[in-house]
């Protein structure tokens, strides 16, 4: 049996990452929503990530570092920055 694909949202707006869950929810896809990039990338970490989408500016991580950071342990993982 194939895995579901994951997507991992991060934003620190929970609207944001609400909405962004719903919309892209499907059936054959997981999505995980996170408000803080330092568990995105605990979660990434800790189990199979095919995509991840990540807000630009937040006040922890910024989307740039923590997309560059998973691009280096994580190049299989597409990475779309918002």
């Amino acid at each position: 049996m194939n895995r579901p694909q994951t997507l991992l949202i991060v934003d620190d707006e929970p609207m944001i990452v609400k909405a962004l869950t719903r919309l892209l929810r499907a059936p054959g896809r997981r999505v995980i929503g996170v408000t803080d990039p330092v568990v995105a990338l605990a979660v990434v970490d800790e189990e199979p990530v095919d995509v991840i989408i990540s807000d630009k500016d937040m006040p922890q991580l910024s989307g740039i570092t923590l997309l560059a950071s998973e691009r280096l342990n994580h190049p299989d993982i597409v990475r779309v920055l918002l």
